[in-house]
């Protein structure tokens, strides 16, 4: 159902199987329904008491109002019945800032909730007392940490922020209760799969609220244990929300049957009623008796219940249908029927409704809030390591770029020295190979003009050179005659002046017959160069 839904509340129910979200207004104290969509629950998101994939619900919700053309910020949740439990207290009336402290203290002491952890919601009533003591009735609703923030956690990726959580029961009743055309003392009896709450309403606000075990999962089995339908009435057997029937006849049939000794569930669960309609009168006695009984489930699910209790109350059992007066869609089986589409409305008008105070069973401790909060410092110190390890990694990318640039110019530089080096590789061998020549030429040629130059300008008169030899390894002999021996010191002399045959010296001298000095002169000319020049000038 389409319509406008600015300004307007938003509900949300979820289930395993179905979300659905209607949006409510209220026009001059009157209830109206703007809008309502559902879309399937994506598989594995929610089992039957808690959302598992918060992330694919939250994009189930934010794809079903975008469909809806909604553009709300907030919204209220109610939950499937087994998300939540629930436990009744009698306490000692205290002020408002001190209520919440006393029932989490009792829920704490008897183990529904841990220590400094859970959430909770409650109904106070204060209860009429003969003496001079002032009590309450306590009916609070609890449930798990996890469970209330994967329900937050979907909210905010669809966009939405977190209104309230609130019970499947506590919803719907309060949708009933608005959708009567005036107020009037009333008791509603809404049934799940594992238990029954009774609420007993006065008209003006609860008056007593029970949860009692045993619901429609429990009847099914009863009936399938006798065999046929109650007489009176509906031949549809019973089926729990979201089963089919073709599911319930094959569960049926391989379900063993209640053994004969166990006592009826639907004896007790009537039994039980009953027996809250008689303390309700013993602790109400001024109040107005409800005229009737409402049961709120599907129809077919309702018509057995009303079939069951009718016997064991005084009073009315009726099945009241407020599809129609909401402008909801019609009653269909399952979760994703009537009471989805209560539930959901219920939840929405939960701020403008006072028959039904809201019950936020959202509602944690400092603690848990603490807790929520931690993962944003954390993240506040992440981004900064993040930052920091984004700019390592920038660097780390720099440095590799340099690197490989550096690697390239290497490469580049080693090509280039490579082609120098075979561009003069030829040159040099040439240079080494005249060198070697060259050093071999020194160790074995001889310059025979520069050492006969320098016998000639050594040579004296009174004698004569009559051999002159140069031999191997640079060494010089000269044989010949002199008149006398001056004339052979001088001639030595002068050729030691030279410097051509380094330090020259006698190796013989003897006179002979006739008078003259035959000599032999040994030298060496190492010290010049093949061109004759002296190696010490750098010839």
């Amino acid at each position: 159902m389409a319509g406008d839904v600015r300004g307007a509340n938003l509900g949300l129910y979820l289930c395993p199987e179905v979300i659905i979200a209607v949006f409510t207004r209220s026009v001059r104290g009157a209830v109206r329904i703007a809008s309502v969509g559902t879309t399937p629950m994506p598989r594995g998101g929610m089992d039957v008491s808690m959302v598992r994939d918060p992330a694919r619900v939250g994009q189930a919700i934010k794809a079903l109002l975008r469909s809806m053309r909604s553009r709300v910020t907030s919204a209220s949740v109610a939950l499937p019945p087994a998300s939540s439990g629930m436990r009744s207290y009698r306490l000692p009336d205290a002020p408002d800032r001190e209520k919440r402290l006393l029932v989490r203290g009792e829920l704490e002491n008897s183990g529904a909730l841990p220590l400094g952890a859970g959430a909770f919601g409650h109904l106070w009533i204060r209860t009429p007392s003969e003496e001079d003591r002032s009590e309450a009735d306590v009916f609070a609703f609890y449930s798990d940490d996890l469970g209330i923030e994967n329900v937050r956690e979907s909210l905010r990726l669809a966009g939405l922020r977190l209104e309230c959580i609130e019970p499947y029961s506590v919803a719907a009743m309060r949708a009933y209760l608005l959708s009567r055309e005036r107020p009037e003392p009333v008791a509603m009896v809404c049934a799940s799969d594992a238990h029954t709450d009774l609420c007993i309403h006065d008209g003006k606000q609860v008056r007593y609220f029970r949860r009692i075990i045993g619901g429609w999962d429990d009847l099914r089995y009863e009936r399938s244990y006798e065999g046929g339908a109650p007489s009176g009435g509906a031949a549809a057997p019973v089926y729990p929300l979201g089963a089919s029937p073709a599911a319930d006849a094959d569960d049926t049939a391989s379900s063993e049957p209640l053994p004969p000794d166990t006592a009826s569930t639907r004896g007790f669960l009537a039994a039980e009623i009953a027996r809250s309609f008689a303390y309700y009168s013993r602790d109400y006695r001024a109040a107005d008796v409800p005229r009737s009984l409402v049961v709120l489930s599907a129809e077919r699910i309702a018509q057995n219940i009303m079939e069951t209790i009718a016997p064991a109350i005084p009073i009315p059992v009726s099945i009241d249908d407020a599809s129609s007066k909401l402008e909801l869609p019609e009653n269909t089986a399952g979760e994703g029927g009537l009471l989805g589409f209560l539930a959901a409305a219920g939840t929405a008008l939960g701020d403008i409704a006072e028959a039904m105070p809201r019950v936020d069973t959202s509602r944690q401790e400092a603690a848990a809030i603490t807790r929520r909060q931690a993962p944003n410092i954390l993240l506040m110190g992440m981004a900064g390591s993040t930052v920091w390890m984004i700019c390592c990694v920038a660097a780390l990318i720099a440095l590799a770029i340099l690197q490989s640039n550096v690697s390239s110019e290497n490469s580049r530089l080693q090509a280039e020295i490579k082609t120098e080096w075979e561009k003069h590789a030829a040159p040099l061998r040439n240079q080494e190979v005249f060198a070697e020549a060259r050093n071999a030429q020194t160790k074995v040629a001889v310059s025979a003009p520069a050492v006969l130059a320098a016998i000639g300008q050594a040579y004296t008169p009174y004698m004569s050179a009559g051999k002159i030899e140069i031999q191997a390894e640079s060494k010089v002999v000269i044989e010949g005659t002199a008149l006398t021996p001056e004339s052979l010191q001088e001639f030595v002399d002068n050729l030691a002046a030279t410097g051509a045959l380094g330090t020259p010296a006698f190796d013989m001298m003897h006179q002979d017959a006739d008078g003259r000095f035959s000599f032999r002169i040994l030298g060496s000319c190492k010290d010049l160069t093949p061109e004759g020049a002296l190696k010490s000038e750098g010839g």
